[in-house]
């Protein structure tokens, strides 16, 4: 609008000043038409140069302010999350950077937290993506309320957030306690189920803690990003839902778990996996199945018990291949006892992230084709952590594989979740009670009701117990008074290596 006004004085002023000079060749020259003409040609051109100047003006400086809102956005882009309009990881790192130096000026602390959503993927898988955004905008408001001014609160990608602590006065445990409550009170808000309208979805989050402390001047930026997230990778192994402060043991055994997955990764192509088998016996005390149990004879280590490993394997993704040569390798055995006509189911555990994988049955079919093994005596057992997600997807390739003979047993029954509406519709041939329930009869009066429900519950479905982690002869009657077929433990024998049982059997 300025411009319009500047364009229309301009051309008013030039044209006055060139009508002057032409009015005043009149008391020279007569009136003519040639003057006219001279005239209006005049006028024109003037108008025409200067509206070409001020467009021009006009261009250079809408040019201008097209630059400044294009370098602003760039700004914004580089610096804040497009989704909630938080501070993206490249301003969460300057805000610890500049929290940091300020603590080591002015003997203070800061703190760093990473918080993680529990199961987002689940989220998005079952709901959408609509539904997973939704769900981090509301996840960013509810962290807010709890934020004093100065403190910054970033989304560095994810479902994950960052929250700056910066200024932070008093003693080291007074700071490290009042944290440690602020992070509580977030996990706490974040356990309330969020409301989308038609569905409440229960969601919880893992939090991680770092603290600056003044005169740890040798504590770099790499380090604190690193001790949060050591700390958030505690809380989830420790089951989800929990805040974890950073401690140096931590780091140690982050530090063994890396040395593991490194040495675990190789452990398959340089053939270092063993296979042992632990013996199921029935009442008559006869050897009528086993169960595949993992080692790992490291190089260095010696052989490994699969707690060592296993959670490692879980968390990498390594379990999908460690089960798909567990299974060929269960297989395989099943084939070789058929040959000598020995009668013997052969059971293999079943991670969730291994079962979950849209080839599994595939898989299954494949290795039943190449190793010629009888699916009627292959038992998959899976825990009841994987009935907790996407349950009909579960029960449906369930059906698809026990169309093919194949058994299921759910493991360590009764310590996890389990839901009796969805017990009933699963395709079971099998439950196995836990050692937990087995160690403290006869004498123990809860776990002799454990058993008890658990043997009653098995024989409405018609379904088949082994009861695991017998030691004690006493342990062995009172289970079969109480009615359980099936034995496996330490009484009949401990876990050995696949070849001597197989030798054994072989020879009976």
């Amino acid at each position: 609008m300025i411009s319009r006004k500047k364009n229309v004085l301009s051309i008013i002023l030039a044209c006055a000043l060139y009508l002057i000079f032409t009015w005043s060749l009149v008391e020279i020259l007569p009136l003519n038409p040639l003057y006219v003409i001279l005239t209006s040609t005049g006028l024109l051109l003037i108008a025409n140069i200067i509206l070409h100047l001020e467009n021009r003006e006009t261009q250079q400086s809408d040019k201008a302010i097209e630059l400044i809102q294009a370098q602003t956005e760039i700004e914004r882009l580089s610096y804040y999350d497009e989704l909630t309009g938080l501070p993206n990881r490249r301003m969460l790192l300057k805000k610890m950077s500049q929290s940091m130096q300020d603590a080591s000026d002015r003997h203070l602390h800061a703190a760093l937290l990473f918080i993680d959503i529990d199961h987002f993927k689940t989220l998005n898988d079952t709901y959408g993506h609509e539904i997973g955004d939704r769900l981090i905008k509301e996840t960013a408001t509810r962290i807010k309320q709890f934020l004093p001014d100065e403190a910054t609160l970033a989304r560095p990608g994810g479902d994950e957030f960052g929250i700056v602590l910066p200024e932070l006065k008093g003693e080291i445990e007074a700071v490290s306690e009042a944290v440690l409550g602020l992070a509580e009170q977030i996990r706490g808000a974040l356990a309330v189920p969020f409301d989308f309208g038609n569905d409440f979805y229960h969601s919880s989050a893992s939090i991680g803690v770092s603290i600056y402390s003044r005169g740890t001047a040798k504590i770099t930026l790499s380090d604190m990003l690193r001790q949060a997230d050591t700390a958030l990778f505690q809380s989830k192994d420790t089951g989800r839902n929990v805040v974890s402060l950073f401690e140096t043991h931590m780091q140690e055994e982050v530090n063994t778990r890396l040395a593991i997955e490194q040495d675990l990764r190789k452990a398959l192509s340089r053939e270092e996996l063993r296979l042992f088998l632990q013996p199921q016996i029935d009442k008559k005390g006869k050897i009528v199945g086993a169960e595949c149990l993992l080692r790992w004879q490291h190089p260095k280590h010696g052989l490994m018990s699969p707690a060592l490993f296993i959670p490692v394997a879980e968390n990498t993704g390594l379990i999908v291949a460690i089960g798909k040569w567990l299974l060929y390798q269960a297989c395989s055995i099943i084939t070789r006892l058929d040959a000598d006509n020995q009668q013997m189911r052969i059971s293999v555990n079943v991670s969730p992230r291994q079962f979950r994988q849209q080839d599994f049955v595939k898989q299954i079919k494949e290795t039943l084709k190449v190793t010629g093994a009888d699916p009627q005596k292959l038992i998959l057992e899976i825990t009841e952590s994987l009935l907790m997600e996407n349950v009909h997807e579960v029960i449906a390739r369930m059906v698809e594989l026990q169309s093919l003979g194949i058994g299921f047993s759910i493991d360590d029954f009764g310590t996890g979740y389990s839901s009796l509406s969805y017990l009933k519709l699963l395709p079971l041939r099998e439950l196995k009670i836990d050692k937990s329930f087995v160690d403290g009869l006869p004498l123990d009066l809860d776990d002799g009701a454990i058993v008890g429900s658990i043997l009653a519950l098995a024989r409405n479905l018609n379904l088949e117990v082994v009861a695991e982690g017998i030691e004690k002869e006493e342990q062995l009657d009172y289970l079969k008074a109480s009615g359980c077929q099936l034995f496996q433990g330490y009484l009949h024998g401990k876990p050995v290596f696949c070849e001597e049982l197989i030798t054994t059997l072989l020879a009976r």
